[in-house]
């Protein structure tokens, strides 16, 4: 039975005790294992993209995330979906595994960016898992990003995974709703980091990814084709930074997560590691 929780990580909430002259508000991070689509619809299996992802459940973290396929019988997915052991990650395909209509796949082996660390910038959020057999019949990999594909501000995607439709605490009996049901919205990058390593997302709108989308695809048309061009590694919110226990408390319970910004790894960036590992991961 596939199950899952919730927590987050702290970013930078050090500005607070550094006196440092920048507003009311700090920035905190969730890597989100277990974080879903918001606003946007159920998939249905017609649709390209359900063909090319999979959810990824972890057995040692009662975790799952998103994975897509970038070859029969490898997925491209976050760093931080792969936990402490790959043998404890289960693959499952289908557009509502929860319900457990879903085929399984077990892993072989899995490899993360070694550049990978859990917080801050140029966190290297990427990795790769090698099944023990092929992908299910009907399931296909996704084509990557092309050499004169640019991927820049304005750029709209599709946006997809298995996780919530709500970044509120699970005080809320809606927060789980969504949750293991593959999803799906249109949204698009606002900017980019200097070093072309990741993009963002404005999340304001009430569109995006949540907590069980980590790993999931940004599909990007380009001359008629679909391309992944983003790995979904994190949302990122703010918080007022002089607060009591109890005030913080009581504010993470009315806070949607979910509703400020989100972060996804540029793939495009990540081309020739991905490229070299997954020939070594398949050998």
């Amino acid at each position: 039975m596939l199950t899952w929780s919730f927590f987050s990580i702290l970013l930078c909430f050090v500005l607070a005790s550094m006196n440092i002259g920048c507003g009311v508000q700090s920035s905190e991070l969730s890597n989100f294992p277990d974080a879903g689509i918001i606003g946007g619809s159920q998939s249905t299996q017609d649709q390209s993209w359900s063909k090319n992802v999979a959810l990824i459940y972890n057995k040692s973290t009662n975790t799952h995330c998103t994975g897509f396929l970038i070859k029969k019988n490898i997925i491209l997915t976050a760093a931080h979906c792969l936990g402490i052991n790959e043998k404890d990650m289960t693959i499952a395909f289908g557009i509502r595994p929860m319900d457990g209509n879903y085929i399984r796949r077990d892993v072989h082996s899995a490899i993360h960016h070694e550049l990978y660390k859990k917080d801050g910038t140029n966190r290297h959020d990427v990795a790769l898992i090698r099944l023990v057999n092929t992908a299910p019949t009907g399931y296909f990999p996704i084509a990557l990003p092309p050499e004169d594909l640019d991927i820049v501000a304005g750029n709209e995607f599709i946006a997809t995974g298995y996780g919530r439709i709500s970044g509120k605490s699970d005080i809320n009996p809606k927060a789980n709703y969504g949750t293991g049901y593959l999803r799906h919205v249109q949204t698009k990058i606002e900017s980019i980091s200097l070093d072309q390593s990741e993009f963002y997302v404005n999340q304001t709108f009430a569109k995006g990814i949540c907590n069980g989308d980590s790993g999931g695809p940004a599909i990007f048309r380009y001359k008629n084709n679909d391309y992944a061009i983003g790995i979904a590694s994190a949302i990122s919110w703010t918080t007022p930074v002089e607060m009591t226990e109890e005030e913080r408390k009581a504010f993470m319970l009315n806070k949607d997560l979910c509703a400020e910004k989100s972060i996804y790894m540029n793939i495009k960036k990540y081309m020739p590691w991905i490229k070299e590992q997954s020939e070594k991961l398949s050998q």
